[in-house]
């Protein structure tokens, strides 16, 4: 295999990983709510912010990519 053939079969690894550990890498539920954590920016508790009612985004597109 050539190197963009180990850099595309690495890349396809590290999405099934997040898939399949998605709430355990986030620490978060994907349905957990936080109103007091509405709108966040990314930050090293939640990786990719907060959505309006306080949802990990990180944890809810990991979900997302276990059910595609």
């Amino acid at each position: 295999m050539t190197g963009p053939g180990w850099l595309g079969a690495g890349l396809v690894a590290l999405l099934l990983a997040v898939a399949l550990l998605g709430d355990s890498i986030s620490g978060y539920a994907f349905d957990e709510q936080d109103t007091a954590a509405a709108l966040q920016a990314p930050s090293a508790a939640h990786w990719l912010g907060t959505d309006a009612l306080g949802r990990d985004v990180g944890a809810r597109l990991a979900e997302g990519g276990r059910v595609s």
